[in-house]
């Protein structure tokens, strides 16, 4: 049964760190997962310590195990094209540094935005109880003094007494969007997909970063374990699991059989951040290819890192200025009726 989440959770990291330990220390693949399945009590809980050796015993290969543990697919591709083509160890020791950099990421998310939705909680909760009890009170009291409220204070009074259940229609209405959309979305062609993230000004960066990364990877290690550019693109037009690379692997082959440049023939694709395509002319003109994409794959994972944590450092000013504004707001709504009726009473 296909899971969601990763079984191990927060556990995916030392999971992989403890395999990788147990290889370089001698184990064969099945020791190792035998081993493992009794220290990780989720694998005993869902049922998957025996499921996961009986896989290993009958096809003797790890990108099933994590597919079963429903690791991130970019993990579990590299893993098989280790598996089939190069060096396992080296490629554990790649995704174990990108499952840290991931986790990094989402813990610094969780930290960031933690304390202001914790505020906000607590405004719109003030907020249900001054619309129920306060307002309604002052109002009977106004009306009975005869003091007259502007109109912009009834109009902004009305706003937020109807602004919790605004709010909450709202998000339902986007995250109801969000899921039609998204089901649309997944039902495309790749090139469709492409042609739409494309226009999306963020989701480009992030994604064409993410694609600069992950195709630069694959091809430094099919090229560091002797891989010709011919096979490498049969590899990706053969893929069954993964639709982008196999999108990849026809592009690039219908590019090159009218004459084109491999450069070009990626440049032509448009998914890829513009360096790219020089680091791949830099290396076949010095005949690094393998180390200089091996390097950039480094670089853009940590520019992936950057920019996300530069994007994230706006979220708490942006929240709290807008908190500030509806407190701030919320406080003249109860005051400045007040300070009409002490002027009506003078």
């Amino acid at each position: 049964m296909k899971r969601k989440k990763n079984v191990l959770k927060k556990d995916q990291v030392l999971y992989l760190t403890r395999l990788l330990d147990m290889l370089k220390q001698g184990f064969t693949l099945l020791e190792a997962i035998q081993l493992l399945s009794d220290q990780f009590i989720q694998l005993k809980k869902h049922n998957l310590n025996t499921t996961a050796c009986e896989i290993v015993k009958e096809t003797g290969q790890l990108h099933e195990i994590l597919k079963l543990f429903n690791y991130p697919q970019v993990i579990i591709t590299q893993i098989y094209f280790s598996e089939k083509y190069g060096n396992l160890n080296e490629t554990l020791e790649h995704s174990i540094l990108y499952l840290k950099k991931i986790e990094q990421v989402k813990q610094r998310f969780i930290k960031t935005i933690q304390y202001p939705a914790l505020l906000f909680s607590i405004f719109f909760m003030l907020l249900a109880v001054v619309n129920q009890t306060i307002i309604p009170q002052f109002t009977e009291i106004y009306a009975s003094m005869n003091v007259e409220i502007s109109t912009s204070l009834r109009i902004i009074t009305t706003i937020f007494s109807y602004l919790p259940t605004t709010i909450f229609a709202l998000v339902l209405i986007l995250f109801l969007a969000y899921l039609i959309s998204y089901m649309n979305f997944m039902d495309k062609e790749m090139a469709r997909k492409i042609t739409l993230y494309k226009k999306i000004p963020l989701i480009n960066r992030y994604i064409t970063m993410y694609n600069s990364y992950r195709i630069s990877r694959d091809f430094s290690f099919f090229i560091q374990n002797g891989i010709t550019l011919t096979k490498i693109i049969e590899i990706y037009m053969l893929q069954t699991k993964d639709d982008f690379l196999k999108y990849i692997g026809h592009s690039i082959n219908q590019s090159l059989c009218t004459g084109m440049t491999f450069p070009n023939s990626i440049k032509k694709l448009g998914c890829f951040e513009s360096n790219f395509i020089h680091y791949i002319n830099h290396g076949e003109n010095k005949s690094k290819l393998d180390l200089e994409l091996y390097y950039y794959s480094l670089f853009m994972l940590d520019t992936l890192e950057k920019t996300f944590l530069k994007h994230l450092k706006w979220i708490q000013p942006v929240v709290f200025g807008v908190l500030a504004l509806l407190i701030v707001t919320l406080y003249l709504i109860i005051i400045l009726p007040m300070l009409q009726m002490v002027e009506g009473i003078k």
